[in-house]
């Protein structure tokens, strides 16, 4: 094939109405348009903005190709820039897709030092500590009584 049957092939999969492009064809597990073009796999969005700027190489993975609508399977090119990992991320970041810092924990407890990444207050800590104790307590007597029951036993023969 060559690259206009290819081309060709490419648009049979897209689905255009006003707002968006979406891409049709088959999709990886975030939702974004997959497409094998000279036998590489190459996302949707990244070949149809690579199609109409025809500005960088699709293979490059310093450069992401990012979505203003925030839809994964839309290839419009007017929904989509280029730009590094830290616009990237400064993006997700003004569209809210970022996960927050936790404030309270598991329990519903606030959490004392937010920026810890941690998931448990220092009450459920404690708690947590004193049920493995209690359990592993439990455990050890039940292998002592396991241990002088067969011990008896042996000496009863």
């Amino acid at each position: 094939m060559d690259d206009e049957d290819l081309i060709e092939k490419f648009w049979l999969r897209v689905n255009k109405s006003s707002t968006c492009w979406e891409w049709t064809g088959p999709k990886d597990k975030f939702g974004y348009g997959v497409y094998c073009f000279n036998g590489t796999r190459v996302r949707a969005h990244r070949f149809s903005y690579f199609h109409f700027a025809k500005k960088f190489d699709t293979h490059d993975r310093t450069l992401f190709v990012c979505h203003k609508c925030d839809n994964p399977s839309c290839i419009k090119p007017d929904h989509l820039f280029l730009g590094d990992q830290k616009a990237n991320m400064q993006d997700a970041k003004n569209k809210g897709r970022l996960a927050k810092l936790k404030t309270h924990c598991r329990s519903g407890r606030h959490l004392m030092d937010p920026e810890r990444k941690i998931k448990y207050c220092r009450k459920c800590m404690h708690e947590n500590r004193r049920k493995f104790r209690q359990n592993n307590l439990e455990k050890v007597r039940k292998r002592a009584r396991d241990y002088y029951h067969n011990v008896t036993k042996l000496k009863n023969l």
